[in-house]
């Protein structure tokens, strides 16, 4: 049995692995909160090399935040899965942002049940 910071660590991996595959590059750092049946990934230093020469400007800024999204949805069943076999509870939805100005990502996961003890 895992706990609960075991647990969040797992997942920040399983995002950082996820990053890695879509962009190439991982995270600088990740943190993986749990409270009740929500799970919050913050990760820091994601923003490739052209996305850094993109988000000086507001439109760049935008570009990266659309290309992301679309990224999301063709990676989001593997990801999905992955949480959900991690956590042994359904994942119910998944919102995401990335800043041009931090490099910052952050996810926010539903899921169907409280997973903040159940380890």
């Amino acid at each position: 049995m895992m706990t609960k910071g075991q647990a969040e660590a797992k997942i920040g991996e399983i995002f950082v692995k996820f990053e890695k595959l879509d962009t190439g590059i991982g995270a600088s750092e990740v943190k993986a909160y749990f409270i009740k049946d929500t799970v919050y990934v913050r990760l820091k230093g994601v923003l490739t090399h052209q996305e850094k020469t993109l988000a000086e400007s507001k439109d760049g800024r935008h570009e990266i935040k659309t290309l992301r999204a679309k990224q999301l949805d063709i990676s989001r069943a593997a990801l999905v899965k992955e949480v959900e076999e991690a956590l042994k509870a359904k994942v119910m939805s998944v919102h995401t942002d990335i800043s041009g100005k931090t490099g910052g990502r952050i996810f926010v996961l539903e899921m169907d049940k409280v997973v903040e003890a159940g380890f």
